[in-house]
């Protein structure tokens, strides 16, 4: 279970649930990677953030936007991570 919590991530499995708190603003959207190893948050701070799902340790920080980050999601192959804002859109690749 993914709980968006103010302007934190929770994540919560069956053994443990874990609390982010890394974004400044309020988180809009998330995306767990294909192989479910890892997260990605967008956030009204304007910045996309690449999380390790077992650590809650941050992986990337993508960086740069201008406004808001309304959308995050991962390539099918889990190896780009993509932040959208109208009219931008990022892709780092990881």
């Amino acid at each position: 279970m993914l709980l968006l919590e103010d302007m934190g991530l929770a994540i919560s499995g069956a053994r443990s649930q874990e609390t982010i708190e890394e974004n400044t603003e309020l988180v809009t959207s998330v995306s767990f990677s294909p192989d479910g190893e890892s997260l990605a948050s967008a956030s009204k701070d304007k910045t996309v953030r690449k999380w390790d799902v077992e650590t809650s340790q941050p992986l990337h920080i993508m960086e740069g936007f201008t406004r808001d980050v309304n959308a995050c999601s991962f390539s099918p192959d889990g190896q780009a991570e993509l932040g959208f804002n109208r009219p931008e859109f990022r892709i780092s690749l990881r």
